[in-house]
């Protein structure tokens, strides 16, 4: 297998990417919400610094969206340009503008997959002590390379059970 993309990374194709990367779990967020409201409660009853807690608590649950939203755009401005991706049997090598990574199937420690691309990640290091990973965008590959990567993905030994998403379940 040797499939090669040149493609232009936007900062809008990014920035879904990697939002559709990360997990929604509003239930989650609303027990939460409610644990903190009920120790504010409890505060109101008793010494005021628990008070304090849980509004700092509420404050940091409802802010961190926001402060999610500005990382995932400073991370797609970054790596935002002209990319290329070269995928084969060894590996994926990922350039955009001066950064180049080489990242071996063996180091791979998860594959996600979702509607507009799949996240690598690696135990590699970068010289800043920074894990190497990289984001290929499926707009950027003609769908016979999709067709080929997935059915690589679900196929290679050295990433079962590495791989989640609907490449995972599709090819299960």
């Amino acid at each position: 297998m040797d499939i090669r993309a040149d493609y232009t990374a936007t900062e809008a194709d990014l920035a879904e990417a990697i939002r559709n990367h990360t997990t929604r779990r509003p239930v989650r967020r609303w027990l939460l919400t409610g644990f903190w409201v009920l120790v504010g409660l409890f505060g109101l009853l008793g010494p005021w610094v628990v008070t304090v807690i849980a509004v700092t608590g509420l404050a940091l649950i409802w802010a961190t969206p926001a402060l999610h939203r500005k990382i995932v755009l400073m991370t797609a401005r970054r790596f935002s340009g002209p990319t290329v991706v070269r995928i084969t049997g060894e590996g994926l090598d990922y350039a955009v503008g001066a950064t180049r990574h080489e990242v071996p199937w063996a180091s791979v420690t998860r594959v996600t997959d979702n509607p507009v691309a799949w996240a690598v990640a690696s135990n590699l290091k970068t010289t800043a002590r920074v894990p190497v990973g990289a984001t290929v965008l499926k707009a950027g590959l003609t769908p016979e390379q999709q067709a080929e990567f997935a059915a690589f993905l679900a196929a290679d030994s050295r990433l079962a059970g590495k791989v989640h998403g609907p490449v995972g379940t599709q090819f299960a």
